[in-house]
């Protein structure tokens, strides 16, 4: 029982040491990606890509979009063979 108890009490210490580096790492690479500006990166790429979408002056129901692709897809199969 002395032994088990040891073992808990060991293996508790143990955990306890992981999840404070795991918060410290975790800490850090936060930081980092803070001081990289990757946030202000993203956030401009969804803009032009958001901007790129609205700027389309041909807006392809999905239907008509899924047709024409399944179209092309039999085609090239059919070329393939």
């Amino acid at each position: 029982m002395f032994i088990s108890l040891t073992i808990n009490k060991k293996f508790k210490t143990l955990i306890e040491r992981v999840d404070r580096y795991r918060s410290d790492a975790l800490s850090f690479s936060n930081r980092t990606i803070a001081n990289a500006g990757v946030e202000r990166i993203v956030q401009h790429a969804m803009a032009a890509a958001e901007n790129q979408i609205c700027a389309q002056t041909v807006l392809t129901p999905l239907d008509e979009f899924a047709a024409r692709r399944a179209e092309q897809a039999s085609r090239m199969l059919k070329e393939a063979r």
